[in-house]
């Protein structure tokens, strides 16, 4: 299940491409600790880092519980978690069930570190071109 607080977070304009465009003297590793404190002070142990790190550490030891239940009960998604789940992106079109269902577990991360998919966020369900040049060979 898709919590209020994930879909906030996909609906933010804060990006760490925003704050460190406002602040580009600041280091990204700061900003990235700064820009979602609210949410690790809810989450995270005290003196939780943020970034992969503690993402890496959290996973191992236990993750998220409610994905944990989620999991071991074999539940799939619903038909409104996928529907939530494709409000959450920012896609052309609606994506297929299967692509839904994968995007809504990586949502589900979002719930226990907002840096979890290594992302901002907003930035995690956007669309963009990527030019041929830049991955050819």
């Amino acid at each position: 299940m898709i919590t209020e607080k994930v879909y906030n977070l996909t609906h933010s304009q804060k990006t760490l491409t925003t704050a460190f465009a406002a602040a580009p003297h600041s280091s990204p590793g700061e900003l990235g600790k700064s820009l979602y404190i609210e949410h690790h002070h809810h989450h995270s142990a005290p003196n939780a880092s943020g970034g992969v790190l503690s993402t890496v550490k959290g996973m191992l030891h236990g993750g998220n519980a409610n994905e944990l239940k989620r999991i071991i009960k074999d539940e799939y998604p619903s038909q409104e978690d996928l529907d939530r789940a494709a409000e959450c992106g920012q896609f052309g079109s609606r994506p297929s069930d299967l692509f839904l269902k994968i995007y809504h577990d990586v949502l589900c991360t979002l719930d226990a570190d907002p840096w979890a998919c290594s992302v901002s966020p907003p930035l995690l369900g956007s669309r963009g071109v990527v030019n041929l040049s830049i991955i050819s060979v």
